[in-house]
């Protein structure tokens, strides 16, 4: 008797197990939800959210046998707990075994990217402690800000901290859009060739940062130093080793529905043979979207780029976009006072420049940088832009400059 009971135990756990496989949802904090058919046991994944916090996007995957199940919407534009299924003749039936946990998907659910970037750069502290956050958030709705770039490590020994799904979430239900900055070699890999257990630290790194909600995961300082250090490794070998890393980021992150982005040298989108390790035509198919960091102050060996915010950041943005067949484009553009005096314009004005500049490139947008997150001359160019836009003028002393600007660019096509 005492072997029958155990027996029937363990059948009745079995039974129990497919029961749960058929008709329930895994999920946990760690991963993506999946959903399994209890037709065919076909996967799919649950999707994401706008900027208004609700499910955008209903339906999913179409299984192998025509039946089609989905997640059911009631009259106040929420998440039903049962789901429907459409069979061959277009007939929806309730399918009543078939139960959704809708608590986790909306507590779950990732932010889509935005149609137009208009991002700022937020420290690891300040990202961490909720009451600085907030005021964040709060200055940012008020001039449209959509997205924060925020760091997963600190920015003197780049250890790290991670950002909590309150804080997270707390940019989510505000419309702002949230991405994970990690620098995986801090000021440029030195040292070659890399241990694997130091590339897996960054990987793991990422996974955290998806786990707790981002929608994006950008990897910064995924370059060689800018020095001639390590001159005997081959260009191909870097090239190899920065697309390997992204291109093992993408797999891994892709069941959560994470984006990936690397940021890059301004100079990259104007050559094609840069030693750091960078190239857009390699990035083009491991990343979503591509950063270059075109601030006309870094453009050192040309007083007029430094000199012409407009030019600069239009140039390379258009230079880079030809290059470009799958990723996207999302400018950084400068938001300190380096060398704006080169200008002759005002920090406010120097900034709105480049934002038109990103908008007449038709870029997915603009990552705005200050170190120091002091933004108030940031949100006043954004004023200045966006006011002179809507009332269809002209930016302040524009006209002029763009008329020297195309002379200056057609002298130089004709030498």
């Amino acid at each position: 008797m005492k072997y029958l009971a155990i027996v029937v135990l363990v059948v009745c756990l079995i039974i129990n197990f497919f029961i749960i496989k058929d008709y329930s949802v895994f999920a946990d904090q760690k991963q993506k939800p999946i959903i399994y058919s209890n037709k065919t046991n076909i996967k799919t994944s649950i999707l994401n959210v706008d900027s208004s916090n609700k499910i955008n996007n209903y339906t999913l995957k179409k299984s192998e046998d025509d039946y089609l199940f989905s997640i059911a919407k009631n009259k106040n534009n929420d998440v039903s707990d049962r789901s429907y299924f459409t069979d061959k003749n277009n007939q929806r039936v309730r399918n009543t075994k078939f139960r959704i946990n809708t608590k986790f998907i909306k507590n779950s659910s990732r932010l889509t990217p935005p149609s137009f970037y208009r991002a700022i750069y937020l420290n690891n502290y300040t990202a961490r402690v909720t009451r600085i956050l907030k005021k964040y958030v709060k200055t940012a709705k008020k001039y449209g800000v959509n997205a924060f770039v925020m760091d997963v490590q600190d920015a003197v020994y780049f250890r790290t901290y991670m950002i909590t799904k309150k804080n997270v979430r707390i940019c989510v239900t505000n419309g702002i859009y949230p991405i994970a900055r990690i620098v995986v070699f801090p000021y440029g890999l030195k040292k070659y060739p890399v241990a694997k257990s130091y590339i897996n630290r960054i990987l793991r790194i990422a996974k955290r940062a998806a786990d707790m909600g981002f929608s994006e995961i950008q990897f910064d300082y995924i370059r060689f130093e800018d020095s001639g250090r390590l001159r005997w490794v081959s260009r191909k070998k870097r090239y190899a080793l920065v697309e390997g890393i992204l291109r093992r980021a993408k797999r891994m992150l892709q069941k959560y529905g994470v984006r990936i982005s690397a940021d890059v040298f301004g100079r990259v989108v104007l050559n094609r043979h840069d030693m750091i390790g960078q190239r857009l035509e390699g990035l083009d198919s491991v990343v979503d979207f591509i950063c270059p960091m075109v601030y006309p102050s870094h453009f050192t060996w040309s007083k007029y780029m430094m000199s012409k915010p407009y030019y600069t950041v239009y140039k390379s943005s258009v230079s880079a976009k030809k290059r470009l067949k799958k990723a996207k484009l999302v400018m950084y553009i400068q938001g300190f006072w380096l060398k704006v005096r080169y200008s002759g314009l005002s920090l406010p004005m120097y900034i709105a420049h480049q934002i038109k500049a990103c908008e007449d490139a038709k870029v997915k947008g603009y990552i705005i940088w200050n170190a120091a997150q002091r933004y108030s001359n940031t949100y006043k160019g954004m004023s200045l832009y966006y006011n002179a836009k809507k009332k269809g003028q002209q930016l302040p002393g524009f006209k002029k400059r763009l008329t020297s600007e195309k002379k200056k660019s057609s002298i130089r096509k004709t030498i």
